[in-house]
């Protein structure tokens, strides 16, 4: 399985700035177009149609920045047409993006290939890309073991973190126990983002239905997950702002800008990326969405250089700024 540095290494090269250009002439969504490309991948495969297959898959790749998965299925169409060159060509592409996984080769393990320069070059390559390489440290040791972390937050002034945790439904507890106890707001935590020099901190909670449960046996009978954004004290947990979420979303990757605007993703079924300005006044539920549908899977944003310049990867398609 690729490691996560791969991953990133991945998503970086895919960036999305001409495809996001193209994409805003298309009356569709970067979701019905995935959904489509697939549906059509899925009928040339049932009649055997690899010349169809090959189109759609370049047409695939090219929506999701050229990603290594789409690298992988490109190379495996090739090959299945009998082309000898294309698919160590898709798979260059691949290892170039740091990706190793020697599972992908066995479609190639094939006298005509595995004999090539070529071939055992890739494998190669793919043997460096699982090399190991750490440069971090250990900063601190959670007391409890069964926290499983969401998000961490630093706030400079207290000069202390705020973790999340769905699964034990707290918001505060710094891995250094300054507040073992922290606070809790119900129901299931995901994201947390805290302004740096204020005391208001907005969190991303989801449940489903009216019962606020998200972990639940009963899950089915409590209705479809559902997502608010709370904004709340963080000294005193005092619940100050409350804006729920469209249907279905789940709004799980938050950032605060430097003017005080909150950006979130929803990375689930509907692929926007809302914002709360932080000249709404504190009655207001507006949640503005800002993309013209061209995220598959967006997750956490992150700031530019300005207010107004900030990057949002998807799992599927890159990095869009």
């Amino acid at each position: 399985m690729p490691s996560r540095r791969r991953q990133l290494a991945s998503t970086f090269f895919c960036l999305t700035a001409v495809v996001a250009s193209a994409l805003a002439q298309s009356p569709q969504t970067a979701i019905s177009q995935f959904t489509q490309l697939n549906r059509e991948a899925a009928e040339a495969k049932k009649s055997n149609d690899t010349t169809r297959l090959i189109s759609v898959y370049q047409r695939l790749s090219t929506l999701l920045s050229n990603s290594a998965a789409s690298q992988v299925r490109l190379a495996n169409a090739y090959a299945r047409a009998g082309d000898r060159a294309q698919p160590l060509a898709a798979l260059l592409v691949y290892v170039i993006m740091g990706q190793s996984d020697e599972t992908i080769l066995a479609f190639l393990s094939l006298a005509e290939w595995n004999s090539t320069p070529e071939f055992a070059g890739l494998k190669k390559r793919m043997a460096e890309n699982s090399a190991p390489i750490t440069r971090s440290v250990t900063f601190a040791k959670l007391q409890d073991p069964g926290l499983v972390v969401e998000d961490i937050d630093f706030d400079p002034p207290e000069n202390s973190f705020y973790i999340t945790s769905v699964r034990e439904k707290k918001n505060r507890s710094d891995p250094r126990e300054r507040h073992p106890a922290g606070f809790c707001l119900r129901p299931g935590q995901l994201a947390h983002a805290g302004h740096p020099t204020r005391r208001e901190s907005w969190m991303h909670l989801g449940y489903r239905g009216g019962a606020q449960r998200v972990h639940d046996r009963r899950a089915k009978r409590l209705g479809p997950v559902r997502s608010a954004l709370v904004c709340f004290d963080r000294h005193t947990g005092r619940v100050l702002r409350r804006i729920e979420g469209p249907p279905k979303s789940v709004l799980g990757d938050m950032v605060l800008l430097s003017n005080g605007d909150l950006l979130v993703s929803d990375g689930a079924d509907g692929g926007g990326v809302y914002r709360v300005a932080a000249s709404q006044p504190l009655d207001s539920t507006t949640l503005e969405r800002i993309d013209a549908g061209d995220f598959i899977s967006p997750q956490t944003p992150a700031p530019g250089p300005n207010a107004n310049h900030v990057f949002v990867p998807d799992y599927a398609r890159g990095i869009a700024s």
